[in-house]
């Protein structure tokens, strides 16, 4: 259902035959009813998912001083991540250490840049765009002065808010601090920027600024995705008489904990 989202969601941009992704839904129903049909009237079946899907917006990169990726470095693991087969990469991550993977990862996600030169770095993310600055004291290589922390970072959701598709429409709906505004002592390490991008746009391929003129923009993954904040939850059982549905992610646990609880007794 996951993946079926991502690679067969009919849109304008999509050639996937329009029924494909019906089709993959209608599988599941069956596969759901044959669990109902299967479990006990006693059973609670809970059924969820952590977010939605629907059309996602492709975020342009910014490039200059934000990014600056070095040229002169592809990097042999990024160049074996590009073009070892899948397979083969599965069956060596299986077989070496922990710190391995990690460190394979890391370079695959960080290296290339000129650290001297690299103010911040857009963050593998989901359904939003994470932007971290490379400050001093806190990343390795970082140059930016903690105490211009914030008013860089303010700059930079200002330069994000600016963005518009070429008919001028707003790429960014909201844009949030979550290192901080975040609580906590481990608030300092998460994100600078959290981006929501606006959900009514297809993938783009270019978008325009009043500063930086037009910026081009790409899809790293392959895939259009089509990630919402919004998931949903259904539960059937005796349970439901005592458990409220959550209305919320973060309650998801309590409802499983709640059920397992009264299944002990």
């Amino acid at each position: 259902m996951h993946r079926g989202g991502h690679l067969l969601w009919p849109a304008p941009w999509s050639d996937a035959p329009q029924d494909a992704l019906l089709s993959v839904y209608a599988a599941l129903d069956e596969a759901v009813a044959t669990l109902l049909a299967t479990a006990s009237d006693d059973t609670d079946v809970v059924l969820f998912a952590l977010h939605g899907m629907g059309a996602m917006l492709a975020a342009a990169e910014t490039g200059g001083q934000v990014q600056a990726k070095a040229p002169r470095d592809t990097g042999i693991v990024r160049l074996l991540r590009r073009t070892v087969p899948a397979g083969l990469q599965h069956w060596i991550a299986d077989h070496v250490p922990r710190t391995v993977r990690d460190y394979v990862v890391r370079r695959d996600l960080s290296g290339g840049y000129d650290w001297a030169r690299t103010s911040a770095i857009s963050l593998e993310g989901d359904v939003s765009g994470y932007w971290r600055l490379n400050v001093e004291g806190r990343e390795r290589q970082g140059h930016l002065r903690p105490e211009a922390h914030r008013a860089r970072v303010q700059s930079y959701a200002e330069a994000f808010e600016g963005f518009t598709t070429e008919e001028g429409d707003r790429l960014v709906q909201a844009v949030h601090f979550p290192a901080l505004d975040g609580a906590g002592e481990q608030a300092w390490l998460l994100p600078d920027l959290l981006i929501e991008w606006n959900d009514d746009l297809p993938p783009l391929e270019s978008a325009r600024h009043p500063a930086l003129g037009r910026v081009a923009g790409r899809i790293a993954t392959g895939r259009s995705g089509n990630h919402r904040f919004r998931g949903f939850v259904a539960h059937r059982g005796p349970g439901r008489e005592t458990v409220p549905l959550p209305e919320h992610i973060k309650d998801l646990s309590r409802l499983l904990e709640a059920l397992t609880e009264r299944a002990t007794h």
